[in-house]
């Protein structure tokens, strides 16, 4: 009785795992690399919209990459089997510490199914 109690428990816990860590692969398009590294990327689920932690591993003026201003652009995209669908545009600027937290989408559910997620990182065009 204890062991099929414990397999229980330890299938829940399995399955929540699973569930917990189905995200979408994250593929960046950094194309401010050179002004701007990023050492690591994480999918946050804890509001009802997904964001995307960054680690930022240097920092500098993205006026070196080309950039007019300190206004920067991201994009993300939901790839599927046949198709793409574009989630999110805004602009944004890198802050002083090591981390940057940008949204995804909308909704969690617009990534649930996705087989990737590609967000871009650019200079903001001029307005």
């Amino acid at each position: 009785m204890a062991i099929l109690k414990f397999s229980a428990v330890f299938l829940l816990a399995l399955t929540s795992c699973a569930t917990a860590n189905g995200n979408a692969e994250v593929k960046i398009h950094n194309y401010l690399n050179s002004c701007v590294e990023i050492k690591d990327s994480t999918i946050i689920n804890e509001r009802p919209f997904p964001e995307l932690r960054l680690t930022l591993l240097h920092v500098s003026s993205t006026a070196k990459c080309g950039c007019k201003s300190k206004i920067n652009r991201f994009k993300s995209e939901a790839k599927y089997d046949d198709f793409s669908s574009r989630l999110l545009e805004g602009d944004f600027s890198f802050p002083i510490g090591q981390e940057l937290i940008l949204p995804l989408a909308l909704q969690s559910e617009m990534i649930k199914s996705a087989k990737s997620v590609e967000v871009s990182i650019s200079c903001a065009p001029p307005e």
